[in-house]
C-alpha cells in the first residue's frame, strides 16, 4: 500500500514529463497573443523621505542626504541623482559614501569624479574600487569554490578618497553617520 505523501519513482518521472511537456504546449497557445513583460521602470523623480533626505530609484536606490545646499549621497547608481541636484537646491556634493562595490552602486562614480566628488569605501572592500582592473586581471574563471558574488564587481579603478571602517562614524558637518557592518550580500557591505 502506498504511502500517502510519498512519490514514487514513476510518479516523479511522470510529473517531471508533464512540466518538461508544459512549455511546449504553452509556446502554441502564447503565439497567439502578444507578450507582456515586466520592465525595470525606475522613478523618474526623487522621493522625499524626510526633510533633507531624499531617494532616487535608479540603477540602485540613492540617498542623498541634504544640509543646506550641500549633500552626501549613499551610493550613486548611474549618476543620474546629478541631474536632480538645482531641483533640490543642492551646489554642492561633499561625499559619495558606497555601501559595497557592486556594479549597480558605481557604476556612474566616473562622473563623480570627473566633478571632483570624494568617493568613501568599505575598508575591507577597498581594493575591490581602488584596484578592480588588478582584481579582474588576476581573477580565475572557474575558482568559484568560495561562493563569493564578486563577478559583479566594477571594471575600471575607482580613486578612492576615504574608508568606511566598521563601527566608526563618518562626520560630515555637524552630522555623524554610523557605519555598521552587515556582511553577506558581499563580505565587505555596510550599512550607513
Amino acid at each position: 500500500m502506498p504511502r500517502p505523501n510519498h512519490l514514487s519513482r514513476r510518479g516523479f518521472l511522470k510529473t517531471a514529463g508533464a512540466v518538461a511537456a508544459a512549455p511546449a504546449s504553452e509556446a502554441q497557445t502564447s503565439s497567439r497573443r502578444p507578450a507582456r513583460r515586466a520592465a525595470f521602470s525606475p522613478a523618474s523623480q526623487v522621493e522625499k523621505i524626510s526633510d533633507n533626505l531624499y531617494r532616487l530609484e535608479d540603477t540602485c536606490n540613492v540617498y542623498l542626504l541634504r544640509d543646506g545646499s550641500r549633500a552626501v549621497l549613499i551610493d550613486f547608481g548611474s549618476g543620474k541623482i546629478l541631474d536632480y541636484l538645482p531641483q533640490l537646491g543642492v551646489t554642492r556634493v561633499d561625499w559619495v559614501l558606497h555601501t559595497h562595490h557592486h556594479r549597480d552602486q558605481c557604476q556612474g562614480d566616473q562622473l563623480a569624479v570627473e566633478r571632483n566628488i570624494p568617493i568613501a569605501v568599505p575598508a575591507h572592500e577597498r581594493h575591490l574600487f581602488a584596484d578592480a582592473e588588478n582584481f579582474w586581471r588576476n581573477r580565475r574563471i572557474f575558482e568559484l569554490y568560495y561562493v563569493r558574488n564578486d563577478f559583479y564587481t566594477i571594471t575600471e579603478d575607482i580613486p578612492v578618497a576615504g574608508l568606511l571602517r566598521d563601527y566608526d562614524n563618518f562626520r560630515w558637518n555637524n552630522r555623524e553617520i554610523f557605519v555598521l557592518p552587515t556582511p553577506g550580500h558581499t563580505p565587505g557591505a555596510i550599512t550607513l
